[in-house]
């Protein structure tokens, strides 16, 4: 798979678990931010860019 492939499906994984987390997103139009999801703490609005995609052997996700 390409690196830009794989960078979008972790984009989409965390899009679609993130609200299950309870998180509020909003995404910018294009690829050319330092981030790639605005995430709405309710409090804060963070800057996230995903940065590691992988196939874990064990399906789990960790949001740090």
């Amino acid at each position: 798979m390409y690196t830009k492939t794989i960078g979008v499906a972790g984009e989409q994984f965390f899009i679609a678990r993130a609200p299950e987390e309870g998180l509020n997103l909003s995404l910018p139009i294009g690829d050319n931010l330092p981030y790639d999801v605005l995430v709405d703490s309710g409090q804060y609005i963070h800057r996230v860019q995903v940065k590691i995609c992988a196939y874990p052997k064990k399906p789990n996700i960790l949001f740090s």
